[in-house]
């Protein structure tokens, strides 16, 4: 580099040598830079730290208490419900308040092709809050720890998409998850008829 600025110093004069150094060669290594940042730093993460939201993928590591709680408020079925789910790979946020279980929140992987969505997509479903436990933001807070788990578990050289399914009746969970910054994305038809968010 330093000899081609010499020889065009000779030939072109000063003044060509250094506005080709300028904007031929510097432009061109900081064009380099930015497209390696943006390549290569991955997506930009929510920063979770939250002492009363827990994160499970294997149902030894659930405290036997925090499943007592949730199979006294949801039925005897949640922990055979629990044991399949994290069985095949899905991840379970559980709200804590004063060392009860207070809600969850499942999140997994989508292996369906979707046109709309490129890259590697995540759903949050699934989420309750015991009606005691209600108002203190529980469901905001798994939401935010998922998506920042979804994050670290995608590649980063490949787009994540986060989407969260609602009841379309739901309005405090649609509060919820639009307090994160979400975005309405669509529906679900079926039974229960569902609207989607997305990141």
């Amino acid at each position: 580099m330093f000899e081609k600025f010499v020889n065009r110093m000779k030939f072109q004069g000063i003044f060509s040598a250094v506005n080709y150094f300028v904007f031929t060669v510097g432009v061109e290594k900081i064009g380099v830079e930015i497209i390696k940042r943006f390549l290569f730093s991955g997506p930009v993460m929510v920063t979770f730290d939250d002492k009363n939201i827990k994160i499970y993928d294997e149902i030894i590591d659930i405290p036997s208490t925090y499943i007592n709680d949730l199979i006294h408020e949801c039925g005897e079925r949640f922990s055979q419900s629990v044991e399949n789910k994290l069985g095949k790979g899905e991840k379970l946020a559980i709200g804590i308040v004063d060392g009860s279980a207070a809600s969850i929140a499942w999140m997994k992987k989508e292996n369906k092709k979707n046109n709309l969505l490129k890259g590697e997509t995540w759903l949050i479903h699934g989420c309750l809050t015991i009606p005691r436990f209600r108002g203190q933001k529980l469901y905001p807070r798994s939401i935010l720890g998922l998506t920042d788990l979804a994050f670290k578990l995608s590649r980063p050289d490949v787009k994540t998409n986060i989407l969260i399914e609602s009841s379309i009746a739901n309005k405090a969970s649609i509060s919820g998850i639009t307090q994160c910054g979400f975005k309405y994305f669509g529906y679900v038809i079926n039974f229960k008829d569902k609207v989607l968010f997305s990141s």
